[in-house]
């Protein structure tokens, strides 16, 4: 998400743009929205990778043991 958020300095567009308008500009709002908007969304990203990794590792068990 980083990356994504600092891609926005080649014109990538992005949270990134927020945060770069409010350094340019001084203003502290844009700032707060970009960091709090990147963080939510490297939140959301963290819990679907851990739920993926839930049900991978539960039907790798069930099929260690045997079950169908």
């Amino acid at each position: 998400m980083a990356i994504a958020t600092i891609a926005s300095t080649i014109s990538a567009g992005g949270l990134g743009d927020l945060l770069f308008e409010g350094l340019q500009t001084g203003r502290v709002v844009p700032i707060l929205w970009g960091t709090i908007l990147t963080v939510v969304l490297t939140i959301v990203g963290i819990i679907i990778l851990k739920l993926v990794e839930n049900i991978m590792i539960s039907d790798w068990r069930d099929a260690e043991k045997g079950v169908n």
